[in-house]
């Protein structure tokens, strides 16, 4: 199970069961972020949704120093997720739009006629990257 210190959650434990690393890469961070978004989204066991909810309100604060597009998509997914659940919550709705603009202002600054991406290569996780605008995009419009 993954450790959280300091906002942030591990990754890495060894055979001897100390963590490796001080903290865990980004993108586990927000895809740990998505899974929790998930069970509160999702979940009817409210013993699930206790413990997820309380990671969920203690990690999600420190992705906006993040700076891996993925991480930002990932967890856009996970707010998404979670508002399902809390609509009315103003500060995880202004969190996805951050990072979606983030994502949108990333794009605009790649694009050219002949590349329409987000990045100069072609990684992992591509899809997640239009996905997670898809979805700020649609809560945009459903708030209208």
């Amino acid at each position: 199970m993954p450790s959280i210190q300091a906002g942030r959650f591990k990754n890495f434990l060894n055979y001897d069961r100390h963590w490796i690393e001080e903290a865990g890469s980004e993108d586990s961070h927000g895809r740990a972020l998505w899974a929790l978004g998930s069970v509160l989204g999702r979940s009817g066991n409210q013993g699930l949704r206790g413990a997820a909810g309380r990671l969920f309100e203690f990690a999600l604060p420190v992705v906006v120093t993040f700076t891996s597009p993925r991480a930002w998509a990932f967890t856009i997914m996970g707010i998404q997720e979670y508002l399902t659940s809390f609509p009315g919550d103003r500060d995880a709705q202004k969190l996805g739009s951050v990072l979606g603009t983030r994502l949108l202002e990333m794009y605009d600054s790649i694009k050219k006629p002949s590349w329409k991406w987000f990045e100069d290569v072609v990684a992992y996780s591509n899809a997640r990257l239009p996905q997670a605008l898809l979805l700020v995009g649609k809560a945009v419009l459903m708030n209208e």
